[in-house]
């Protein structure tokens, strides 16, 4: 494990889940929460642990995502 590798307490858990919620959009799609929480949770493991700032930073993070590309896996395998 590396050095900079940590545990999240109760208490991160519990800022991190106000700061998603209070970067959503409006009417999140499972997509939208996805995208934050991972872009949230990025920020976190950078070092970034201050709510407010988590907060700042999550703010201009939003965006209009593009749709996730679907994997066709059976035109992948070539026999």
């Amino acid at each position: 494990m590396s050095e900079h590798a940590r545990s999240l307490s109760p208490e991160d858990l519990e800022m991190l889940a106000r700061v998603l919620a209070r970067s959503l959009p409006t009417a999140p799609t499972s997509e939208d929460r996805e995208m934050q929480a991972a872009s949230l949770v990025c920020l976190f493991g950078t070092g970034v642990t201050d709510e407010a700032r988590l907060t700042q930073l999550m703010r201009g993070c939003r965006r209009v995502y593009p749709p996730m590309p679907s994997l066709n896996l059976q035109a992948s395998i070539h026999h």
